[in-house]
């Protein structure tokens, strides 16, 4: 490498990895960010560190867990503290320049960088549906992301691209509650996923029971027939052609770049969408595979392309900050929680040793419930703090999570051993979740088993 490379990182919010082509989505709504893949390393098993922006955000830009960050929900009084190292800061002190373009949802975890102010543009309308204000916001972004690669200098830089989309799902939901006839879209409906339904949903923790009572786009569709279901996920599929658009001009812009040779691109997106699965909407609340399973991916120079990422690695968000690191020749601050995976980015497949990845739920308002996933090589272990309900899921053999193993006496071995993982990772990382208190207002998870219209 004949200097530090440059470094270009998009994030999306609200894109699950299934949506994509190059994780297998037969659909292909990503046409520019699968070209990214073909020439780098697209990590398939690359979970979220929380279902929710800015504690999965934060972790990014520190390399640390929600509980470490303090940034548990999305309340904005919350602060990262001053004595944790940032990629902003870290990078800025070697020499980068750093800017950051379009949303932020940090709490102050984006020290370090340039903040450049963002007001929307105006973008085309698209019958039949509508674009709304973070599609706007989208556009905005990206013309600005592109004069700065039209007019920034040879300094080193990193520049962070934030979108919104396709998060302008939500409110799409919200101009569709409960029963409606669609408006026809061109082509044909995508299909309803396999695990649309769950048989054995009363046995689930109250918490994913209940989601209708504390995620109120999914109360928006209790009374959704399954063919509307099918209109949301042409409008989901809309938006993710919205970002793939805009990150293409970005792309472009790069390209005209001299030093566009010297430059390494991340793409990663903050958390999931339910995308039907479960008949669940957006996220929150559960750590289903849709809304946890992230997409993460680099590209560029020093990266050796993999094109059929079977034998990488479990990979987190955390991972971000000390892979740009070491990537860059810098130092990475002591005590992060993530890894370098610049090993699999350069050719090579070390045997994992990561035990486990490990994702957070708090919720707040009206309800408080502490959760983790801790997520092995073939198993996914649930634990909701305000009944105690387990989830054990294989992936291996139920991919969509279907059957709930924890309540079957043959997994009794399997769930003790990420039982004890649990609390075992509790106590090496400081995590206080066997500590933190629950509250779940009077009214809300305790519809009488049989009534709540979750419950089908």
């Amino acid at each position: 490498m004949a200097s530090r490379p440059n470094i270009l990182i998009l994030t999306a919010d609200q894109l699950a990895q299934r949506a994509m082509g190059c994780y297998g989505n037969p659909l292909r709504h990503t046409p520019r960010i699968d070209g990214l893949a073909a020439h780098g390393v697209a990590f398939t098993n690359a979970y979220t560190t929380c279902p929710l922006c800015m504690p999965a955000r934060a972790t990014v830009w520190t390399g640390q867990l929600p509980h470490r960050t303090g940034v548990t929900t999305n309340a904005r009084d919350l602060a990262v503290p001053a004595d944790i190292p940032t990629l902003g800061v870290t990078f800025t002190a070697a020499g980068y320049r750093c800017t950051h373009f379009g949303k932020a949802h940090d709490c102050g975890a984006l020290r370090g960088f340039e903040m450049v102010p963002n007001s929307g543009a105006p973008v085309e309308e698209t019958p039949p549906w509508t674009n709304y204000y973070d599609s706007q916001e989208d556009r905005a972004t990206t013309l600005q992301a592109v004069d700065f690669l039209d007019k920034q200098g040879a300094e080193p830089w990193v520049m962070a691209v934030e979108y919104n989309n396709p998060h302008d799902i939500c409110l799409w939901i919200g101009e569709h509650i409960g029963p409606h006839a669609d408006t026809p879209v061109p082509g044909p409906l995508p299909p309803l996923p396999e695990n649309f339904e769950d048989a054995d949903l009363a046995a689930r923790p109250r918490n994913v029971q209940y989601n209708c009572c504390s995620n109120f786009r999914v109360a928006q569709t209790l009374q959704w027939t399954p063919e509307n279901f099918r209109y949301y996920l042409a409008a989901y599929y809309h938006y993710v052609d919205l970002l793939d658009a805009e990150i293409s001009r970005v792309l472009d812009a790069l390209a005209r770049r001299p030093d566009a040779g010297n430059t390494i691109v991340v793409f990663y997106a903050d958390h999931g969408e339910g995308m039907a699965s479960h008949r669940a909407v957006t996220k929150g609340g559960h750590f289903y595979e849709e809304t946890v399973l992230v997409p993460l991916l680099f590209a560029g120079v020093g990266i050796t392309a993999r094109p059929a990422p079977a034998r990488v690695p479990l990979a987190s968000l955390v991972d971000v900050f000390p892979t740009l690191c070491d990537c860059a020749g810098l130092r990475v601050p002591d005590g992060l929680a993530g890894r370098s995976l610049r090993p699999w980015l350069c050719g090579h497949s070390p045997r994992d040793t990561r035990p486990y990845v490990v994702s957070h739920w708090r919720g707040d308002g009206n309800f408080q419930v502490p959760a983790r996933m801790l997520r092995t090589h073939r198993y996914k272990y649930n634990l909701f703090r305000e009944d105690g309900v387990e989830e054990l899921f294989d992936l291996a053999a139920d991919p969509g999570e279907r059957i709930n193993l924890a309540p079957d006496p043959a997994a009794a071995a399997v769930l003790e051993e990420h039982r004890a993982r649990l609390r075992a990772y509790c106590v090496e990382t400081g995590d206080a979740f066997f500590e933190e208190p629950v509250y779940v207002a009077n009214g809300v998870h305790s519809h009488p088993s049989g009534q709540c219209p979750s419950l089908r």
